[in-house]
């Protein structure tokens, strides 16, 4: 028979926490549509040679609620998930952790993009290299993410040959969250010029 601690009931009981997370909700799905459109700007000014089949038209804004536990919402825009490729720009709000933007290339894409990310990884100072084995993680372990003035080319492109991926992020502050639009454009320019 299951046994409830003081603090489980004191939640159970507690419906102002539930509705204001509701309210959360509304206001972070709100700034993940503002990220888009300023997107969207950057996309149809912009003469970056996207891959073939990346969907540029709109984004997808999704949430969950395990990540590790804890609930979250992301915007992939642009994006293309196939069998035979990954180039996706993905921006992440993590409940109690932080924002952060994600530029992932996998596959024939990433072939298409290795010469550039090896030229110019180094680039932004605040951005940080997937050093895992899994395209699929986003915290900001030292054994997921490394400051990419911590790490060079050779571990660089070790990854990539072994795991057939590259991913960058940067991050921002949850206390910074009204922020979340400018910050994502303005990373995902940075990124692209790092691509060419």
């Amino acid at each position: 028979m299951a046994t409830f601690s003081e603090k489980e009931i004191r939640f159970l009981a507690d419906t102002d926490f539930l509705l204001t997370k509701q309210d959360i909700n509304q206001k972070v799905t709100a700034l993940l549509g503002e990220a888009e459109q300023k997107l969207k700007g950057i996309i149809q000014s912009s003469d970056f040679p996207f891959p073939d089949q990346a969907f540029l038209k709109a984004g997808k804004i999704s949430r969950g609620e395990q990540y590790q536990g804890l609930p979250y919402w992301i915007l992939d825009y642009p994006r293309k998930f196939s069998k035979e490729a990954t180039f996706s720009f993905r921006t992440m709000v993590w409940w109690g952790h932080e924002i952060s933007c994600f530029f992932h290339i996998g596959g024939t894409d990433l072939e298409n993009f290795r010469a550039f990310i090896l030229k110019n990884f180094q680039k932004d100072p605040s951005a940080y290299i997937s050093v895992h084995s899994s395209p699929w993680e986003y915290h900001f372990g030292p054994d997921n993410y490394q400051n990419a003035f911590k790490i060079g080319p050779e571990e660089v492109k070790t990854h990539m040959d072994q795991f057939g991926f590259h991913k960058m992020t940067d991050r921002l502050p949850l206390e910074q969250i009204q922020d979340l639009p400018d910050f994502a454009a303005t990373t995902f320019a940075k990124m692209l010029d790092s691509l060419r």
